[in-house]
């Protein structure tokens, strides 16, 4: 079943690519399409600081790889700024060695940049965020030991630094190494989430493609012809379990107001106000202090003041947010500091204005909930 669940995946990228490949591109010169495939192999190892996981890595994973990239073409003036980055879609399947942690099948979106070209080879930095299921979650009944994935279907972030030598004019050869992590986002208890530290040995091929343009056309989502001021507005939610085993989903609903500014083409700058509603906070009081019998330790809000930073690629942006809960009455399960980490999408054509939000908010670390969420930026034209 699982073997069968393996080459079904396989069989749906490789039917995928080869129909991204010949789907024509009709463009003011050659139909060529820049995309590229590539095959690698990965093995490394777990780390995990907490006691009660560390059982779990003593064996050393394996993985197996396929990914299909597109390579941007100079149309956007972004595009030569990056030095034509890559965007692709990757699927990973690995196997832990380990009966308890079984194996996973992860398909990641992902932007690739490169640091460093010459010649004959150059040096990659890849970043992407994606979906992850796992064959052998947590079991209260099957399989209790298996405290770092707690559900089936997971959160998946690769971070990775490749070394691309040419072999021909179309094939190359790639080393590198890069971290992975897995994890509900306490969507499922427990969750003590995968992390692994893979060393990575592959071979991409590039068919021949155009030249990039030489005058790059005026990007659609250029905020430079407005006021760089604008108000920032974002409402984001969650849905977390309190405890391991209960069906339970307890919301988490966050709202952002603020002021923010671009700065260049690559940044906006924005700090301001966020309130939560956690009904994961009401039901955890109420489990310890019976809040119904004691109305003063009801008030189950927070407030916060944030800083945050958009890079932005084109229409897309990694997101990256401190911030500091300065009204915080309860505070038994998690800290006044927080952070998130998001991939946002701003769609063409809006000035950056529309963005949609998918990420993790953190307290030191330690996951609060996998989030989705839908904003606007409200500025002059």
């Amino acid at each position: 079943m699982q073997s069968s669940f393996f080459w079904g995946g396989i069989w749906t990228l490789l039917v995928g690519s080869l129909s991204l490949w010949h789907t024509p591109l009709y463009a003011q010169r050659t139909k060529i399409i820049p995309y590229t495939l590539e095959a690698s192999l990965s093995r490394g190892y777990l780390w995990n600081s907490q006691d009660n996981v560390r059982h779990l890595t003593s064996q050393a994973p394996s993985a197996v790889r396929l990914a299909a990239y597109r390579t941007t073409d100079g149309s956007a003036d972004w595009h030569s700024s990056y030095r034509y980055p890559k965007f692709g879609l990757l699927m990973q399947y690995t196997d832990y060695n380990n009966p308890t942690l079984g194996r996973t099948l992860a398909l990641i979106p992902v932007m690739e940049f490169t640091w460093v070209e010459r010649p004959k080879s150059s040096l990659h930095f890849q970043i992407g965020s994606g979906l992850c299921y796992a064959d052998n979650p947590f079991d209260l009944t099957d399989n209790e030991q298996n405290t770092m994935l707690g559900g089936a279907l997971n959160a998946a972030m690769i971070f990775s630094i490749t070394y691309q030598q040419r072999l021909s004019q179309q094939l190359s050869l790639r080393l590198g190494t890069e971290l992975v992590h897995y994890s509900s986002g306490a969507y499922h208890l427990p969750n003590a989430g995968m992390n692994m530290h893979m060393f990575t040995a592959g071979l991409r091929y590039q068919p021949p493609r155009n030249p990039p343009l030489d005058r790059p056309a005026k990007s659609s989502t250029d905020l430079s012809k407005s006021s760089p001021w604008f108000v920032h507005t974002a409402a984001i939610g969650s849905a977390v379990s309190r405890t391991a085993g209960d069906p339970k989903r307890y919301a988490i609903f966050n709202l952002m107001i603020g002021a923010g500014k671009q700065l260049g083409q690559r940044s906006l700058l924005t700090t301001g106000v966020e309130y939560s509603h956690s009904q994961l906070h009401y039901a955890e009081m109420n489990a310890r202090y019976n809040i119904g019998a004691i109305e003063q330790l009801s008030d189950f809000r927070r407030v916060a003041l944030f800083v945050s930073h958009d890079w932005l690629v084109g229409p897309w942006a990694l997101y990256t947010q401190v911030g500091w809960y300065v009204y915080h009455p309860f505070d038994a399960i998690d800290t006044a500091l927080y952070q998130r980490l998001a991939i946002r999408y701003y769609p063409p054509k809006t000035g950056y204005r529309w963005f949609g939000h998918f990420g993790i908010k953190t307290h030191y670390g330690a996951a609060e909930a996998i989030e989705l969420g839908l904003g606007y930026h409200w500025k002059k034209r």
